[in-house]
């Protein structure tokens, strides 16, 4: 978007949950205000600002089918394209939005409408759980029984609003024949 010109004070690309705790706790530290980007393709500009820290999170580009209970865990880094290439070796379909070349972590903060959402929700609606670092750089797995008010915080407030996701976990369906 050509209107949103704001230029991040400081950028860091962790490669390690260590890197982005000493990130979180620096930028907590000196009042930094935070924002992740990984494609960056947020039309509105959530994923920059002006004298922020940006943390590029494409190292945390992981993605794993879990064949026993059906769910793909994926980095906050992963492209769609690369969560629907893994479950698409196994039959299966992700919720996630329409194109391929962004990060469902990014759709999933603004509810990720995509081709299967008419018949299995949003995107939002299909996380289990979520791999979570508070700005003090504590780790918890958020779901809809553990932490539950942060979980839905961060799935209905959006983006940076509370740490970071460092990952998802989302059910996966039997892959339909056709999508119109």
């Amino acid at each position: 978007n050509a209107l949103k010109t704001n230029f991040p004070g400081i950028i860091v690309a962790p490669v390690s949950e260590n890197d982005l705790s000493s990130s979180l706790q620096f930028a907590y530290n000196y009042k930094i205000r935070v924002v992740t980007r990984c494609s960056g393709q947020d039309y509105n500009g959530r994923s920059n600002g002006r004298g922020v820290m940006m943390i590029r999170m494409e190292k945390f580009n992981y993605v794993e089918y879990n064949p026993d209970d059906e769910t793909v865990t994926f980095g906050a880094g992963a492209t769609q394209e690369m969560v629907y290439a893994v479950v698409a070796d196994v039959n299966r379909v992700f919720v996630g939005g329409l194109s391929t070349s962004i990060c469902p972590a990014g759709c999933l903060a603004g509810g990720c409408y995509g081709p299967l959402s008419r018949l299995r929700g949003l995107g939002i609606d299909n996380i289990l759980q979520i791999r979570f670092m508070l700005y003090n750089g504590t780790i918890l797995t958020l779901s809809r029984t553990r932490y539950a008010d942060l979980f839905h915080a961060y799935l209905g407030a959006g983006q940076n609003s509370f740490g970071v996701a460092i990952s998802f976990t989302a059910r996966t369906f039997p892959a339909p024949r056709q999508i119109l």
